[in-house]
């Protein structure tokens, strides 16, 4: 294999995708589902798990000034264990993740969040291939960035399916419509918590008000109550004590 080889480590659909990519764009790609013995070219890795990426990289040898780019989402101690194994066998670990599912890959919108890399650092082109690449300077904030990322993409997701059964069961047919033209359909960029965040003009729904709706919330929907992470009773406590104060100005954990 060349200098140009890409060596992708990993199965699964996304791995697919990124395979199905380069092959469209006619990069030498070699695919294997595990790394044992020596490896040449560039080696992207994606795995269910960091531990994973681990064992691969334990049991790998790599040529020195191999470049290993782990796309595997995880969290930051297994991918400081991975960078440690990569360093100490003489290559350059980058790792993140990236945002969007296989549907996404190569096209706008799908991003590669990498960490420990310069700004104007070159990177190669079958990386850009995938989608856009959004630089990080260490390799935590790149995977603390993919983390909170589907922390966002998990919670919103779960409260508007939870909200979709509610409506079909009380025959509210149109709530997605009543959400789009609604403060909980603006993007994510215009959303109260971004614009407090951002010291733009906050939201003027109070933390009383809020406090007094997740009240009623409790009253129209007990079922919420048997289901894990929705202690509406709690967040309603926490939000009473601060007043008038915009609720998104009194966020849940203090940093």
């Amino acid at each position: 294999m060349t200098a140009d080889t890409v060596t992708l480590v990993g199965e699964g659909r996304m791995a697919s995708a990124y395979l199905r990519v380069w092959q469209a764009k006619q990069f030498q790609v070699f695919q294997t589902s595990s790394a044992v013995g020596p490896l040449s070219g560039a080696v992207v890795m994606s795995h269910f798990s960091g531990r994973v990426s681990q064992d691969v990289l334990t049991n790998a040898e790599f040529a020195r000034g191999a470049l290993v780019v782990d796309l595997t989402t995880q969290s930051v101690p297994d991918a400081q264990a991975s960078r440690r194994i990569a360093e100490a066998a003489g290559a350059t670990y980058l790792a993140g993740g990236v945002t969007g599912g296989e549907r996404e890959v190569g096209r706008p919108g799908f991003s590669l969040l990498l960490g420990g890399i310069g700004p104007n650092q070159a990177l190669p082109a079958y990386l850009a291939a995938l989608g856009c690449i959004v630089r990080f300077d260490t390799l935590e904030q790149a995977v603390t960035a993919k983390l909170l990322h589907n922390f966002v993409l998990i919670a919103t997701n779960v409260a508007l399916g939870t909200a979709l059964g509610l409506a079909d069961r009380a025959g509210v047919e149109n709530l997605v419509d009543v959400l789009e033209a609604g403060t909980a359909g603006r993007s994510l960029r215009s959303s109260s918590a971004a614009r407090d965040y951002a010291r733009a003009p906050c939201s003027s729904y109070s933390s009383a008000l809020v406090a007094k709706d997740l009240q009623a919330m409790q009253q129209s929907f007990p079922e919420l109550l048997r289901l894990p992470g929705f202690d509406l009773g709690q967040l309603a406590a926490h939000y009473a004590q601060y007043g008038s104060k915009p609720y998104t100005a009194c966020p849940l954990l203090s940093i």
